[in-house]
């Protein structure tokens, strides 16, 4: 039974020096801990989506693509002197 809550802010290896776990580990994780959904938020990219969009969907979970984005110019986002953003799609127009 897929669980009612989902971890809403993860990080795959795409995140570079900020995530470790490719995204097909990531998704079995989550799948086999009884999610329902999982949410992943790279770092100033979106190199994993396609991939994230597919495994996720293959796993039986709901699938939410989101983002963490640094301020340009603000020298690397939260705790280092800069603002950071992070922003989950609602649905596939955003």
């Amino acid at each position: 039974m897929a669980s009612c809550c989902a971890p809403l802010h993860s990080r795959s290896s795409s995140s570079l020096l900020r995530g470790t776990a490719p995204v097909a580990r990531l998704v079995a994780a989550v799948a086999g801990a009884g999610y329902g959904a999982l949410a992943l938020a790279d770092r100033n990219n979106l190199y994993g989506a396609a991939e994230f969009g597919e495994s996720a969907r293959g796993a039986g979970l709901v699938p939410i693509l989101g983002l963490e984005l640094d301020e340009p110019g603000g020298g690397g986002g939260a705790g280092a002197g800069g603002a950071l953003a992070a922003a989950l799609a609602r649905g596939a127009a955003g």
